[in-house]
């Protein structure tokens, strides 16, 4: 006997409007009826992946309507609400993440969690914005307020930043023998505004520890209000400035061929020492200051290794924009690069020549309108940045 395979046997599609009328008929006979039209794996197939995707669609609608609610009931206090991430939002679209920055307080004798924890209770009293979390909303992100609180761990691993291993927070505290560890993301603030966190958590912790009876001049206490503005994004409008002859400083610079990226999650880690005093003396007889004097002397350290470098060896500084853009008191994201070229030219100078050029270099890039002409370009670059409609489609 020969099989026809020509022919294959026809299943009716079962369609989403057959799945509604089998789940509400009222009787077996009918629900056979459907059946019967259909084969019976089809449809429990589709039945199990209609339904599925359907409760799938719910519980994705029901977290963003939590996101929703949750981004307009908070921000980076309790009182504000709807606060997009502007000045740092450049920072979240990188592919591979990003280094968190790291401050390192050490101590002669070994910390104590539990006076440690006390302190950074107290503390946070004064830095609500500090206890929070971001949350991600059509490709952009929002800070709101957190309900787990921070604290501080015994380890000598730094966790992920908003992750759950610190409590989704963008600050992470840790401690280890006789350091303190103070970990943030750019993000969320810079190094000006986690300095006065900084600050007023080791007052804190001494106090407790020592029962120190330092001053607590210039030191924010948990009774202290916020200062005017210090929440204040500097990122939401243009600046107005002069229009004049503004410095040009190429960014197409010398690269160590070290530098290049590598699968390797490796990272090395080195310490020396410097004297302050002979580094101020040297300072003070070549008009240097001691950011200038770093500069040159590892700029002439790779010019030294590579004699024939036909770019200019670039040391990126970083520095505060406040006064520029009339934000003294935020906490958020206020910096930006300024560029240090090591040329042949410059090389043939003096260590008092050269200071004074890199003196001149960082007046001109810290001049206000210069600044606020910078600060309206990276406006651009976040406008830009609020026009793509998902985290995938801003990442770089």
């Amino acid at each position: 006997m020969k099989t026809d395979t020509s022919k294959k046997t026809q299943q009716k599609h079962l369609t989403l409007k057959d799945l509604c009328n089998f789940l509400n008929a009222k009787t077996l006979k009918e629900q056979i009826k459907i059946i019967t039209s259909h084969s019976k794996k089809n449809f429990e197939n589709l039945k199990r992946s209609k339904m599925s995707n359907f409760i799938q669609e719910i519980l994705n609608k029901l977290k963003e309507n939590e996101k929703e609610l949750l981004i307009n009931k908070s921000g980076s206090t309790k009182t504000s609400s709807n606060e997009k991430i502007r000045s740092g939002q450049s920072y979240l679209y990188k592919i591979h993440g990003m280094e968190s920055e790291v401050f390192e307080v050490r101590f002669k004798k070994t910390i104590l969690g539990s006076i440690l924890n006390r302190a950074l209770n107290e503390t946070m009293v004064r830095y609500p914005y500090f206890n929070t979390k971001l949350l991600e909303k059509d490709g952009d992100f929002y800070i709101v307020q957190n309900e787990l609180s921070l604290i501080a761990k015994k380890t000598e691993k730094l966790h992920n930043l908003g992750s759950i291993n610190c409590g989704y927070h963008l600050l992470d505290i840790t401690y280890y023998n006789c350091s303190i560890y103070i970990s943030f993301h750019h993000a969320l603030c810079d190094g000006r505004g986690i300095k006065p966190f900084i600050e007023t958590l080791i007052y804190y912790y001494c106090l407790l520890k020592y029962n120190s009876n330092a001053s607590s001049n210039g030191i924010r206490l948990s009774s202290d209000e916020l200062l005017p503005d210090e929440t204040k994004d500097p990122f939401l409008t243009p600046y107005s400035y002069n229009e004049k002859e503004f410095p040009s400083f190429s960014r197409d610079a010398f690269h160590l061929d070290e530098n290049k990226k590598v699968e390797s999650t490796r990272n090395y880690r080195y310490e020396i020492t410097i004297s302050e005093s002979d580094t101020m003396s040297v300072c003070k007889n070549n008009n240097a200051t001691p950011v200038i004097l770093i500069s040159l002397a590892m700029q002439k350290a790779i010019a030294e290794i590579y004699p024939d470098f036909n770019k200019p060896i670039n040391a990126n500084v970083a520095t505060d924009m406040r006064e520029a853009l009339g934000c003294q008191n935020t906490f958020k994201n206020c910096v930006k690069s300024m560029i240090l070229p090591f040329t042949q030219e410059i090389q043939s100078l003096s260590l008092e020549q050269q200071s004074t050029k890199f003196r001149e270099y960082l007046n001109a890039q810290r001049d206000i309108d210069y600044s606020r002409k910078e600060a309206n370009s990276m406006l651009q670059l976040f406008d830009k940045l609020d026009t793509l409609t998902s985290y995938k489609k801003n990442r770089v």
